[in-house]
C-alpha cells in the first residue's frame, strides 16, 4: 500500500468486522495508546468512532496526547478457524481514505497488522 506524503487527515474510524480480536493503537515516538479493542466473531456488531484531536472522544488519554502527525497501528489476532477484519478510515468530509479487508483461516495468533501514518483534524 502506498501512503501519500504528507499523510491524509483522518476524522473517523469504522470497524465493520473483527473476527476474532482487533486492537487499534495511536502511536508516536516514545508514546502509544490503545484507542480501541474489539473482540467478536461472526455476530460482531459494527461500530464507528470520531477522532477528536488525537484520541476518540469516548477514550480520553491517560497521558498528554502527542503532537500531530502520528500513526494508527492495527493488530488482528485469531483464536482459531476462519478470521476476518474490515476497517475503514474516513476524512473530514466523509470520504473513505482506506478500506482494509484481510481474511484467512486456520492460523492462531497474530494474523494481520497495518500501520498508517495520519494527521487528525
Amino acid at each position: 500500500m502506498r501512503i501519500p506524503n504528507p499523510p491524509p487527515n483522518v476524522s473517523k474510524i469504522h470497524v465493520n468486522k473483527a473476527d476474532n480480536e482487533l486492537h487499534i493503537y495511536a502511536a508516536k515516538l516514545n508514546w502509544s495508546s490503545e484507542i480501541s479493542l474489539a473482540k467478536g466473531g461472526p455476530t460482531f456488531k459494527p461500530y464507528s468512532f470520531i477522532l477528536n484531536g488525537v484520541l476518540p472522544t469516548n477514550s480520553p488519554p491517560k497521558t498528554p496526547p502527542p503532537h500531530l502527525p502520528y500513526a494508527l497501528v492495527f493488530v488482528g489476532i485469531n483464536w482459531d478457524g476462519p478470521w476476518a477484519f474490515e476497517v475503514g478510515l474516513y476524512g473530514p468530509k466523509g470520504r473513505r481514505l482506506y478500506h482494509f479487508t484481510p481474511s484467512g483461516t486456520g492460523k492462531v495468533g497474530l494474523v494481520w497488522h497495518q500501520t498508517v501514518p495520519i494527521y487528525v483534524n
